[in-house]
């Protein structure tokens, strides 16, 4: 039995072992959450993903009676994804890892301000020695005023000093800095760039990227909030607290502008209130001196994952593997690598989490929308006189894309006689993705996205939406079918007249990219097209290509007969 119910002292205790996938399990549920009671506490003990249907009665539950529910979880991963929909709850720590946890290690600082902010932050780049961490900035500054504040870090560090633009891969020992007119964010090795709507009344907002940071470094973060005017940075301390980040907020006392940091004293949500002196020795202090581990450790380690658990990352390139490494090392709490290997190749709840690392999402509705807009008005008329169509998303992640095409089809009367076909080898992201529900916060992207991709409706149009999250459209959800597919193992399984791959191969080396490129060859028809992301290319190691470019500007290519 996967659900266990009992009363105490007016409080109606619910306790989940596993995913409630079931329907006598799921009957189980609804039982227990018909029985009267004061307050009501719903733990989930072994559930990494959770299936609409429940995740709409949290919702319903949390919009009724928030103050009398209490939602506890196991997993870190159904808590992020719970957080993500609005549905709070609280992440209880895993007794099942027997690993042994140490103090945090600083892999990244945030640094954001306004008024008087960028003189401290000045103060702050030029004592800090250098370190193997990455450094990102958000300075409130008018769009249409020139940006010069790159070139003064430059004289007073050596450290890399970047202005980065969308897809930029992220570097040890380097400031970024947010571009005037863009929210920037950094989702597993890349920073991305985001000309959405202002985040209190800042673009780039201090906000968007303290978030996003938080969910990538998690507990080695830093994040300090200067002198400025307005709220922004209080929104996300939250989120910070919540993913163990150390936040520091400078002395209102030494502020030019008292506003930002006051308000965010306001929140409790921090770790310090330091003064100038302070700042820069604290961070100094937190530096991680560990040596890198070698090439030939990893593979080794990569070759011990795949004999264990089955999944092979061998062919994966090394450096973009050490830094997921190095992350999972880090939210481990385990500074040696010799040690998180033990435990990630005893402990499957290790394994896991290093897996999950390894599976980077980075996605979003009608991302690129270039590339969907000459989707719209060249590849579909062309492919519109097929009887049938099949499309293959590869590397799905959360099913944005998938259902960005099934949208697109749908206004160009083709969804009917379409199957889209959705693959991805992270379980966790299709149960997700099969879910179809994404966060309200998000939409005004999505809108902009779906606007410049030649959109003829209201983006809105094609989602039900509560207070807290929106879900897709039934009719939409039934034209795609999620499938689990590792691309590095597993082979054709079908004939499509489509395949987008954005953003994956970037991650592989050249053996498997060559050999993920034939894949996609063989398993397109003869009339096909290939659209790969910003970053993706069609040549395989030894100059030849399976493909040839239809339009290069936007990653679509057709295949090449000649290599049949």
């Amino acid at each position: 039995m996967n659900v266990i119910s009992y009363l105490r002292n007016q409080v109606n205790h619910i306790v989940v072992k596993e995913e409630l996938k079931t329907g006598e399990d799921r009957t189980l549920f609804d039982e227990a959450l018909k029985k009267k009671y004061h307050l009501l506490e719903i733990n989930f003990l072994d559930a990494r993903t959770l299936p609409a249907i429940v995740i709409d009665q949290l919702a319903s539950l949390t919009a009724k009676h928030d103050h009398k529910l209490k939602i506890y979880v196991c997993h870190r991963v159904l808590s992020s994804y719970l957080f993500r929909l609005k549905i709070r709850n609280t992440l209880l720590e895993d007794k099942k890892s027997a690993v042994h946890k140490t103090k945090k290690n600083l892999r990244a600082v945030a640094m954001g301000g306004s008024a008087g902010g960028p003189e401290r932050m000045k103060e702050v780049i030029k004592k800090l020695p250098v370190m193997d961490i990455s450094i990102f900035v958000v300075i409130h500054i008018p769009e249409d005023e020139s940006f010069v504040m790159n070139n003064i870090f430059r004289n007073l560090t050596e450290y890399s000093v970047v202005i980065p633009k969308s897809n930029t891969l992220v570097r040890t020992r380097t400031i970024y800095i947010a571009p005037p007119g863009f929210h920037m964010i950094v989702v597993g090795d890349h920073i991305y760039l985001i000309k959405g709507e202002k985040v209190n009344y800042a673009r780039p907002s201090i906000d968007v990227l303290f978030e996003s940071l938080a969910n990538e470094y998690g507990e080695g973060l830093l994040a300090v909030l200067f002198s400025g005017y307005g709220r922004d940075g209080s929104s996300s301390l939250e989120v910070l607290k919540r993913e163990q980040a150390t936040i520091i907020i400078q002395d209102p006392q030494e502020c030019e502008a008292k506003d930002m940091t006051s308000n965010a004293i306001s929140t409790k949500n921090y770790d310090f209130i330091f003064t100038m002196d302070k700042i820069t020795g604290y961070i100094s202090s937190m530096a991680d001196a560990k040596q890198e581990e070698t090439d030939d450790e990893i593979k080794g380690f990569l070759q011990s994952l795949f004999e264990i658990y089955g999944y092979d990352f061998r062919e994966y390139q090394i450096e973009s593997v050490k830094r997921r490494i190095k992350s999972a090392m880090f939210k481990e709490k385990i500074p040696l690598f010799s040690e998180f290997k033990k435990a990630a190749l005893a402990d499957y709840v290790v394994f896991e989490r290093l897996f999950l690392e390894l599976s980077i999402n980075v996605t979003t509705f009608f991302r690129n929308p270039e590339a969907f807009k000459v989707l719209r008005e060249k590849i579909f008329p062309y492919l519109n006189s097929f009887h049938h169509l099949k499309i293959w998303c590869a590397g799905c992640a959360t099913g944005e894309e998938p259902y960005s095409l099934a949208i697109l089809l749908d206004e160009l009367g083709m969804l009917k006689k379409t199957m889209i076909y959705a693959t991805d080898f992270n379980y966790i992201s299709l149960e997700q993705a099969k879910n179809g529900l994404y966060p309200v916060g998000a939409i005004e992207v999505h809108k902009k996205n779906y606007a410049e991709s030649g959109g003829e409706r209201k983006f809105s149009d094609y989602f039900s939406r509560n207070d807290l999250y929106l879900k897709i459209n039934k009719r939409l959800q039934e034209k795609v079918l999620f499938f689990r597919h590792n691309l590095t193992t597993d082979g054709i399984f079908n004939e499509f007249q489509l395949i987008l791959c954005r953003n994956v191969t970037i991650y592989f080396g050249k053996i498997l990219h060559e050999k993920v490129l034939k894949l996609f060859s063989d398993s397109l028809d003869i009339s096909g097209f290939l659209l790969l992301g910003e970053s993706g290319n069609i040549m395989t190691d030894k100059g030849n290509n399976y493909f040839k470019a239809y339009n290069g500007k936007h990653r679509i290519f057709k295949k090449n007969p000649e290599k049949d």
